[in-house]
């Protein structure tokens, strides 16, 4: 039997973690982490441009974008404008432009002294061999011609060891089918000084490689080969060799990336090299098959040990951006715009500091009640049948119930059952459709209503596809499962929410395996969201929020600030290296913040958050937290939408029931009647040696509230 260590106490303060002005600190020994956050954005959307400091200003050289989009017949415009930020500024202020004709993208730019220098690049009708270098001075802004490289060149990669810069690669006319295999450097400390050719990298020749200096040594790493294709035309080969220049001995190849990297932003952080995101040219070929629908590119930061010679995943990237510049600004790691599918630009300019795991443990203290029998109440049991995965909805009159769970872990036939008393007691177990009895995982109940005001039920079934049925008399009656489209995915809808609009968005994740039918299981964890304009009857093609292998986002649970104007989505985080995780919407699920890091008193699964009426938030979820006394139990958080906005523990944890299989359990719902009653049923196995059953549990938040002030 499993121990109990809260059983003797009701309250128990856990000091695992500090904390520092309310909010949860770092882990001890914790490796690094990437934290995002946002500068103002760029007058419009770019790709392709130069970028870095000089002097105070962060400059956005060149660039190209779409004014008429390219799936609607647009076509590429080539931008030659300087744009400047003085740090604390919320615009961007144009200041000059690139002499013309001449390259007004897709070069090299790198720091030196005070100065931003650019290399090669194209325009729209010719690829250059010119170099600038870029002041910021009184107040103006100085342009300088560097000495040309010995061939015209865009497409190339470079970074800068000391005094010398380093390039390589690159296309040398927008016709060329094949790519350079040219290395050379150049010293920027000596006026008049010549570009220097150098023994090329053991590999072959590449565009848009990643490239960057560490501890004196230089790194190319991925690219395109180039060749022609059946019409002429330059094609692309992407590559995964990475190669390290020590000056003075030469090449040497290392490890393969793990993917293609291909226009990746790439910069040395410490004593690792980060690759941000790029193309894997998994979807190349399907340009103009996918057009707006494509997917975009990998969010996934992956670092190069020198010591250990291993490429591994570092992160996050809050948007998939290619073909832009990573660079240094006021102490930050700054990325301008990019390419974020193609033929689309981005404005956003993302800036990166790092961070720390946070501590595994908390410090709030812990209210027991899984030994109160009087709070709860048995929804549905049967010896030896496992019932999994609950959800409820309660109606409007504020005492109906209904409930559907499967008679199985996930997989299996729908149980459906009502309360007409706000969960007191229940229905036995209803007549449902056919269909119900094949369904393939976790059924999601939830209330809507269209736009003419006529209120739905309805409930999904998840993999793949994504089916939904429909009841119009409050659960009454009720459809067959249908598909809502040619996609799948896991636990599905995880959470529905109506946003202001009165539309709907939901969100589901996926590992592969059943977004599309027959996918094979990756370690890429995907968030997807879709929309509803109808009222939840039909549902528009997934957008994705987040992507990654490094952190396993999944399970969202959101929820509306008292306010109303944001949006935040708690998640699991499934590979159980992190704690769970957070993101924000600021404008109605239209964009999301990059995800950050819970405090560890919010870490588990399936979290299922509703208001009490003083305002404060109770959330309930299964304990995953990796310090916890309650590890595995059904719990539930109490708190301030604040905290965890602010990163904050919260006031207390409540463990609600005590589970006795591993962590099998707590899923929701949770339900507040009129008089302030939290009603939260869930699945577990509550009875050591039997199957897993249905059980609600019962509370008031001012119960709570007055034990916790008498242990006090």
């Amino acid at each position: 039997m499993k121990q109990s260590p809260l059983s003797r106490r009701s309250l128990l303060l856990l000091p695992v973690a500090a904390a520092l002005c309310g909010a949860a600190t770092g882990a001890p020994g914790a490796k690094t982490s990437l934290t995002w956050s946002r500068l103002p954005d760029l007058p419009v959307g770019i790709s392709g441009q130069f970028a870095g400091a000089a002097g105070d200003r962060l400059l956005v050289v060149g660039g190209t974008h779409f004014p008429v989009p390219l799936f609607e017949g647009g076509k590429k415009e080539w931008v030659p404008t300087v744009q400047a930020l003085r740090p604390g500024e919320r615009e961007w202020t144009t200041v000059g432009q690139l002499p013309q004709p001449g390259p007004s993208a897709y070069g090299v730019s790198a720091p030196h002294g005070k100065a931003l220098i650019t290399v090669g690049g194209c325009d729209a009708e010719r690829h250059y061999a010119t170099g600038y270098r870029i002041r910021w001075s009184g107040e103006k802004l100085r342009v300088d011609r560097l000495p040309n490289l010995p061939r015209p060149s865009a497409y190339l990669a470079g970074a800068r060891i000391g005094d010398t810069l380093y390039v390589a690669g690159g296309q040398e006319t927008p016709t060329s089918t094949t790519a350079l295999r040219g290395f050379w450097s150049l010293d920027l400390s000596k006026p008049g000084a010549k570009w220097k050719e150098r023994e090329p990298w053991p590999g072959p020749g590449r565009i848009l490689p990643a490239m960057g200096a560490v501890d004196g040594e230089l790194y190319l790493a991925s690219g395109a080969e180039l060749y022609a294709g059946p019409d002429g035309k330059p094609a692309r080969r992407y590559l995964r060799d990475a190669y390290r220049y020590r000056p003075g001995s030469g090449w040497e190849r290392i490890a393969d990336l793990p993917r293609p990297v291909v226009a990746a932003p790439c910069l040395a952080e410490g004593d690792r090299l980060l690759v941000f995101g790029g193309d894997d040219g998994e979807n190349a070929a399907r340009v103009f098959e996918l057009k707006e629908k494509h997917p975009g590119f990998s969010r996934e930061v992956l670092a190069f040990d020198p010591r250990s010679g291993r490429w591994s995943p570092a992160g996050a990237y809050p948007a998939g951006l290619v073909t832009t510049t990573a660079c240094r600004w006021q102490g930050k790691i700054v990325v301008p715009g990019g390419e974020d599918r193609p033929g689309h630009r981005a404005a956003g300019v993302h800036e990166l500091t790092m961070d720390t795991p946070l501590a595994k443990g908390y410090t709030i203290p812990t209210i027991d009640l899984a030994e109160e029998k009087d709070r709860q109440v048995v929804v549905d049991r049967e010896p030896g049948q496992y019932l999994g995965h609950p959800t409820t909805v309660l109606l409007e009159d504020g005492k109906t119930m209904l409930a559907v769970y499967p008679k199985g872990h996930g997989r299996g036939g729908i149980v459906y059952k009502r309360s007409t008393d706000g969960g007191e007691t229940w229905s036995d177990r209803l007549p449902t459709p056919a269909s119900w009895a094949i369904s393939q995982e976790v059924p999601t109940l939830y209330r809507t209503i269209d736009p003419q005001g006529k209120r739905r039920l309805i409930m999904f079934s998840g993999l793949y596809p994504i089916r939904m049925a429909v009841s119009e008399d409050d659960g009454g009656t009720w459809s067959e499962l249908k598909p809502i489209g040619e996609y799948g995915g896991i636990v599905a809808m995880g959470c529905l929410e109506r946003l202001r609009s009165g539309d709907y968005v939901a969100m589901f994740h996926d590992d592969g395996r059943f977004f599309r039918k027959g996918g094979p299981r990756t370690n890429l964890f995907t968030l997807y969201q879709t929309f509803s304009r109808d009222g939840g009857v039909t549902w528009g093609e997934p957008q994705v929020i987040y992507r990654s292998s490094d952190i396993h986002l999944c399970e969202p649970g959101i929820i509306r600030s008292p306010d109303g104007k944001q949006l935040a989505v708690l998640l699991r985080e499934n590979s159980r290296r992190r704690n769970s995780y957070v993101i924000f919407s600021n404008d109605e699920a239209k964009t999301w913040s990059a995800p950050r890091e819970l405090p560890a008193a919010l870490t588990g699964d399936r979290h299922t958050a509703k208001y009490a009426p003083d305002g404060r938030l109770f959330i309930s979820f299964r304990d995953t937290t990796h310090e916890s006394p309650t590890k595995g139990d059904w719990v539930a958080w109490v708190g301030r939408y604040e905290d965890i906005v602010q990163g904050r523990e919260g006031q207390y944890r409540v463990r609600l029931m005590d589970n006795h299989k591993g962590a099998d359990c707590a899923y929701p719902g949770v339900e507040v009647l009129p008089d302030g009653t939290f009603v939260t049923t869930t699945y577990g196995h509550w009875t050591p040696g039997e199957a897993p059953y249905i059980a609600s549990v019962r509370l008031k938040l001012t119960e709570l509230d007055r034990r916790a002030a008498r242990k006090e």
